[in-house]
């Protein structure tokens, strides 16, 4: 038979190798040793995770097993791990492995386990493949029971392995932390112990030293320094303990009115940001308000424009209207001039009358041929009107009937009379064209004014007159325009009436085509009289043009009121404005002086921090002061720095009181033997002097 050992991905490097096997006969798996070395032949494989003798390979009747003979980390097939010296079958295909990964504390290294993957034949050649193997490639997609077990069993393995490793961890960082902690207190110990030690040898080598050279006298002083050397090293502690608890007191104080100083700083600069909050928030109102009030003062200027435009539509109107009213005068006048040669016709008519009158009287027996010329002369002048457009006209048959009758005996009354009518009608044509003169210049002075109140702040009483002089002026024109048509009616029939005294007269007869041509003017008098009576506007169309300029002005005026409002009001908030902006420049001001006041007070606090630190106080004393944020751990510190250092006085108070006692003891026991001594020695020679006095006598 033949097994096959093919290394894994994750397998601790190794070649191939390849094994026999004979039925009964193990195959030994280990490590490398000087007696088993490494071969393609064998199962000796170099990797520090194996065991000498970790496992054992057979073969025995058409059966490949394996068995763990006691190696310390295990074997696996298929990462389930075998129970130790039992049997285990293998099969083609298996994944075997020999020990687990193992990772050496002092370098961290890691060291790989043998993983491979096993085939296995038969002495025959075929390959031994198990039955599950064989029944999943019929099946596929099913998992067999046994891989199923052998995954949970792995998990929780693993699971197990790495809680085992936390607790690990765990447990090597709380030592690691106990070692400082012990480490620290170690040391600390071991230079106390060594001071100690110092101070004992200094105190043993004076002890010895006074034993060997001190007197009484000596001892004396030296106790007597002692004793003031102690007096003066309390006082020196008492006083270095009052200045550390006096600057400790005054750092206190500082530190208080630096947090106070703080606090106001703090509180003060919470009340800036909130007025600079409530001021923005101001100020966005009065933005606000200020786009608003814009928008308003646009619509508003529109609204003016437009009713600028209509003013001045109504100024060019009441131009035109002017312009009108100035040809009425010329038309006035140029009917006061027609008038004036109509006037002198009449006066040449009558200059002819009388001359025709002298002629009657002279000429009697020429009456019957005048009447027949005049009959003649009649029915030629009826027939020449009828055919003209004077029968058309309103009134033309009256005109031609007045034309056509014959000649009363009180014609010259008559003409007297209509020369009276229209003398009458002159004069009030006179007075009325005076009134358009004055109403024109009134007119044209309520224009001006009107003009200067659009461009400034119109009033209503101005409207009131211009409607006024407007309704005058048109009454004016009405009765102008009335008076005009019946003094210009009047001298048409009295013209009619002179030319049929002409006619009548014997001077007339002989001249037919100047009447025709006096008539033709007339006839194109009166049409122009007429168009310009139809083009001219009437009293309905002026009175709703006074309305709608009157309505016009009441617009102008709100809208010059609301003008004048909102500027106020644009100043008032330009006003706030400005005395926001003030206040924000003080706030930031404010700010910035709290800014440097609370950095002065930091420079100030690291300056006393520092200056403690620079002290003869204390390495404990400097690092407790440059720990005092909190103030309850401050004062529980400063209380057991200062029990401690009193504990350490009173220690080496007792120290000194034992060493004191300790040499008064010497003094005194080096003062009983000294007196001892002196006993003997005096009692010696004292009978020595006796002996010697004895032995004179």
């Amino acid at each position: 038979a033949r097994a096959l050992l093919i290394c894994q991905p994750n397998s601790h490097p190794f070649q191939t190798r390849t094994l026999l096997l004979e039925p009964n006969i193990l195959k030994q798996v280990g490590r490398s040793i000087a007696r088993n070395r490494v071969a393609e032949n064998n199962a000796i494989f170099d990797c520090k995770v194996l065991s000498r003798n970790h496992a054992v390979l057979w073969y025995n009747e058409k059966k490949f097993y394996v068995k763990d003979t006691g190696s310390s980390n295990g074997t696996f097939i298929n990462d389930r791990r075998i129970s130790k010296l039992e049997d285990e079958e293998l099969h083609s295909g298996d994944i075997v492995k020999f020990g687990v990964d193992v990772v050496e504390n002092s370098r961290k290294e890691v060291h790989g386990c043998i993983i491979a993957c096993i085939k296995l034949y038969l002495p025959d050649g075929r390959e031994c493949i198990s039955n599950s193997s064989s029944r999943l490639s019929v099946e596929e997609g099913t998992i067999s029971l046994n891989e199923l077990y052998r995954l949970h069993h792995y998990i929780q393995e693993s699971v197990q392995r790495e809680k085992i490793l936390e607790t690990k961890l765990h447990d090597i960082q709380k030592v690691i932390e106990v070692t400082r902690r012990n480490t620290s207190t170690c040391w600390q110990a071991m230079i106390d112990e060594d001071r100690l030690l110092n101070r004992i040898d200094i105190l043993e080598n004076k002890l010895q030293f006074l034993q060997k050279h001190a007197s009484e006298d000596r001892l004396k002083e030296e106790i007597m320094k002692l004793q003031e050397d102690k007096s003066v090293y309390q006082n020196s502690a008492k006083e270095a303990l009052r200045k550390v608890y006096q600057e400790r007191m005054d750092a206190m104080q500082k530190l208080s009115t630096i947090e106070r100083a703080l606090c106001n700083s703090e509180d003060e600069c919470s009340l800036l940001r909130d007025q600079l909050l409530r001021t923005q928030q101001n100020l966005q109102e009065v933005n606000s308000r200020l786009t608003r009030f814009e928008a308003e003062c646009k619509e508003h200027r529109e609204n003016n424009e437009k009713t600028q435009t209509q003013v001045q539509k109504q100024d060019l109107e009441s131009q035109m209207l002017y312009a009108q009213l100035k040809q009425l005068e010329i038309e006035c006048q140029e009917y006061k001039n027609q008038v004036a040669a109509l006037l002198l016709e009449k006066e040449t008519l009558q200059l002819r009358l009388e001359q025709h009158e002298k002629s009657a009287t002279e000429s009697g027996d020429e009456e019957t041929l005048s009447k027949n010329s005049k009959s003649s002369n009649k029915r030629t002048i009826m027939k020449w009107l009828e055919n003209s457009d004077l029968k058309n006209k309103e009134g033309g048959t009256d005109i031609i009937n007045a034309i056509c009758n014959e000649a009363d005996p009180s014609e010259d009354d008559e003409c007297l009379m209509d020369i009276n009518k229209i003398n009458e009608k002159l004069t009030n044509v006179e007075e009325l064209l005076e009134q358009i003169n004055y109403v024109s210049d009134v007119s044209e002075n309520v224009d001006g004014e009107t003009k200067k109140v659009c461009t400034t702040s119109p009033s209503i009483s101005d409207g009131n007159q211009n409607l006024k002089v407007d309704q005058s002026c048109q009454e004016v024109l009405l009765s102008l325009t009335l008076n005009l048509r019946e003094v210009y009616s009047d001298l048409v029939q009295y013209k009619i009436n002179a030319t049929k005294k002409v006619y009548d007269s014997p001077d007339s007869q002989n001249d037919p085509a100047e009447l025709e041509q006096k008539l033709n003017s007339v006839q194109e008098e009166l049409k122009a009289v007429k168009l310009e009576l139809q083009t001219r506007p009437t009293y309905n169309q002026l009175q709703e043009k006074i309305s709608l300029t009157e309505h016009l002005q009441h617009e102008i005026d709100s809208l010059k009121l609301k003008d004048t409002e909102l500027q106020d009001l644009i100043s008032k908030l330009e006003e706030e404005n400005s005395v926001l902006q003030k206040a924000l420049d003080e706030a930031s001001q404010n700010i910035t002086e709290r800014r440097a006041m609370g950095s002065q007070t930091e420079s100030e606090y690291a300056s006393t921090v520092s200056s403690f630190d620079t002290s003869s106080i204390d390495s404990e004393v400097q690092n407790d002061l440059a720990a005092i944020s909190n103030k309850e751990i401050q004062y529980e510190e400063e209380l057991i720095i200062y029990k401690e250092k009193c504990e350490s006085i009173m220690r080496e108070n007792l120290e000194l009181k034992k060493t004191i006692n300790g040499l008064q003891n010497d003094l005194k026991s080096f003062q009983s033997h000294f007196i001892k001594k002196l006993m003997t020695y005096g009692a010696i020679f004292f009978a020595f002097i006796i002996y010697l006095l004895l032995s004179y006598l």
